[in-house]
């Protein structure tokens, strides 16, 4: 059976922006989820699968803008952490911070 991660609620606390982000999501460096708009205190159900090749990947978070998006951080989801129901992974740079709720799970 194929591991796999199930990308749950992203929660905002604070924004890149001075009143929206718009939120995009990666996993190995393709887009998952969004563009979204996303404000100070909202919550998404981002309810993303994605398959984990290997021992480990990454989750990233960027803000839409022109002319390139803000890298808003990435985070490493590993293989051993199989099993172990929700997790957080933070994403937080100067001025935004994130939080995306995961799960890894045989499936």
């Amino acid at each position: 059976m194929a591991i796999q991660v199930h990308f749950a609620f992203l929660h905002c606390e604070s924004t890149d922006d001075a009143s929206t982000d718009e939120i995009i999501v990666r996993w190995a460096g393709q887009p998952i989820f969004g563009p979204r708009d996303m404000e100070e205190g909202s919550e998404v159900d981002v309810n993303q699968f994605v398959l984990l090749q290997g021992d480990s990947g990454v989750v990233e978070l960027f803000d839409e803008d022109f002319p390139s998006d803000d890298h808003l951080g990435g985070h490493i989801i590993r293989k051993d952490e199989l099993g172990q129901g929700f997790r957080t992974a933070l994403f937080r740079n100067e001025d935004a911070n994130y939080r995306l709720d995961y799960e890894v799970f045989q499936g």
